[in-house]
């Protein structure tokens, strides 16, 4: 009797110690070091540890590139809907506007308000600056809002909306390097950024106007 006491204590034993094994491994499995299958595997691993798993994989992808291939037929789809840039037409371009965005300030459309000629009719009027964003130095106010000529997405739009229009040439103001006017900021380092627009919708800039 004392004997198939020992033996079945043994066998108990022996079991527990099998199950704390088994227990050990299956814990201790992820889906890369496992035969059984993606769904299986899922099964085996904590919910913790699965979504620890599941946080790093949606930090680690990083969002689809459009092709360069794809992005050209896009652009050439869009301007097969354009009319033909007309070479003959001609439109002034001015590039010296600015915000806080893209120039820390207002530019341009904070522009001086212009007195009356004659004194006395002057004196019956503000005085001073204009107060963008709702004040602007223009008699129109854009449809993009006051924005700056370095804003990429506006230099696009613009560009955009010249072609729709047909017109094919841009005369562009421009001062030479280290020369600005009273209420703008240098602006030659920008003539990359538009010459690079204008081109991508086949426009061409006529030979800047410099003012000296």
């Amino acid at each position: 009797m004392a004997r198939f006491r020992r033996k079945s204590c043994c066998a108990l034993i022996a079991l527990a110690l099998a199950v704390f094994i088994i227990t050990v491994i299956l814990k201790s499995l992820s889906p890369e070091d496992n035969n059984f299958g993606s769904q299986f595997a899922l099964r085996l691993i904590p919910p913790s540890r699965q979504m620890e798993q599941d946080n790093k994989a949606v930090v680690s992808a990083k969002p689809a590139q459009m092709i360069p291939a794809e992005k050209a037929d896009r652009m050439e789809n869009e301007m097969q809907g354009f009319p033909e840039p007309n070479y003959n037409v001609h439109a002034f371009y001015y590039v010296w506007y600015g915000n806080p965005q893209f120039n820390g300030k207002y530019v341009h459309w904070d522009h001086l308000l212009l007195p009356h000629w004659d004194p006395k009719v002057a004196s019956g009027y503000p005085s001073g600056r204009h107060q963008p964003p709702d004040d602007i130095g223009a008699n129109f106010y854009p449809a993009l809002g006051p924005y700056s000529s370095r804003d990429p997405m506006v230099l696009e739009e613009h560009m955009r909306q010249l072609r729709t229009a047909a017109v094919g040439v841009l005369a562009v103001s421009w001062y030479p390097r280290s020369m600005k006017d009273d209420n703008g900021e240098e602006i030659d380092n920008l003539l990359p950024l538009v010459l690079d627009a204008a081109d991508k919708y086949q426009l061409k800039i006529w030979k800047p106007s410099c003012f000296l």
